[in-house]
């Protein structure tokens, strides 16, 4: 109602008359009051349904039901009862994403690994650090359904341990307070691992110019940077970085420790293949697509723009199929091993 008083004193002042396409409004006083009524019952209308809308998401939520929105990977949506399941292609996907974190992968390198062995999004495109950063934080899969002020533990199906979230979380949250490894260009392998011994706060990379040019790295006290009372002097990258590495090398290299690593490989050689479902996941809908392109033109329906998608399908197919030979073949060379 002010909206429309503030936009029809302007369209008055410029000369413009305002009338009702709908209804007949007199230009007598009895037409002010008929205007004004039907601007007041246009906003309860547009109130009440609004209500009437939230209203039904609260119980649809109390229901666990779907109120909207993307699909997380990993789910797909029973259309029926309007609830998230499991989708037995892509869950273990979205195990496998936590599993790396927690063990200290970056985000970078599993986003590169799924790109790399050919995995897509939800909408066929590549993953991005985005798809894993949103992916990470969602506690849909410890099974947690929230919308607004409903919270309903066990809501949704579960598909990451809690135990497993907690720390993922966690490590968020030390990187979150260390971002000099995303930022640099050089590599801080003891990010979010080393601690100064006199504050115990972390230790971040930073790097600096010397009078003739050449720059140094350094791993520099987190108490000392922000001046909290640390005297803790920077320490040179390449050499503590090259002491970490010689002790791991002599605790890990004897003859126990290697066979322990031997048999936790080939348990994980042995574990369930995870991207060749996914890849032959896609295919399907690949396919599916290439069959609806080609009913419709069919139907007469053919365009340029029809024409690029076939092709386009045509390639994707045929990529696809590639990478399922290719993951095949490395799989079968690698059996006798195994044995």
């Amino acid at each position: 109602r002010y909206d429309s008083a503030h936009y029809k004193h302007i369209l008055k002042k410029n000369g413009v008359k305002v009338i009702s396409a709908k209804e007949h409004i007199s230009e007598g006083p009895e037409g002010i009051i008929l205007e004004a009524m039907l601007e007041g019952y246009a906003e309860f209308y547009s109130a009440e349904l609004s209500e009437k809308i939230h209203r039904g998401q609260k119980e649809n939520a109390l229901k666990g039901k779907n109120n909207g929105g993307g699909v997380p990977l990993g789910y797909l949506l029973d259309k029926k009862a309007q609830k998230l399941v499991i989708d037995p292609t892509t869950a273990p996907l979205v195990v496998e994403v936590f599993e790396k974190y927690a063990d200290g992968k970056s985000v970078r390198s599993i986003v590169e690994d799924f790109n790399a062995r050919g995995l897509k999004t939800k909408r066929g495109q590549p993953f991005n650090i985005n798809s894993f950063s949103s992916l990470l934080k969602n506690r849909k899969y410890i099974g947690e359904y929230r919308y607004q002020d409903v919270v309903i533990e066990g809501g949704v199906p579960t598909i990451i341990p809690e135990d497993l979230f907690n720390r993922v979380q966690e490590r968020m949250e030390k990187n979150r307070h260390a971002p000099a490894m995303a930022e640099a260009k050089e590599d801080y392998l003891l990010t979010t691992k080393l601690f100064c011994g006199k504050c115990e706060r972390m230790m971040v990379g930073e790097s600096g110019t010397s009078h003739t040019g050449a720059m140094h790295y350094y791993y520099k006290c987190g108490g000392a940077k922000r001046r909290k009372g640390c005297n803790k002097k920077a320490v040179r990258k390449d050499w503590i970085e090259r002491v970490v590495v010689c002790l791991t090398m002599q605790r890990v290299m004897d003859e126990e420790k290697i066979s322990r690593l031997i048999d936790a490989i080939l348990v994980m050689q042995e574990q369930e293949d995870t991207t060749t479902p996914a890849l032959r996941s896609q295919l399907a809908e690949t396919e599916s697509a290439i069959s609806n392109l080609l009913k419709a033109i069919e139907q007469g329906i053919f365009t340029p723009s029809t024409k690029q998608r076939l092709e386009d399908l045509e390639a994707q197919k045929e990529e696809i199929l590639v990478k399922i030979s290719r993951l095949l073949n490395c799989k079968s060379r690698s059996l006798p091993a195994n044995r």
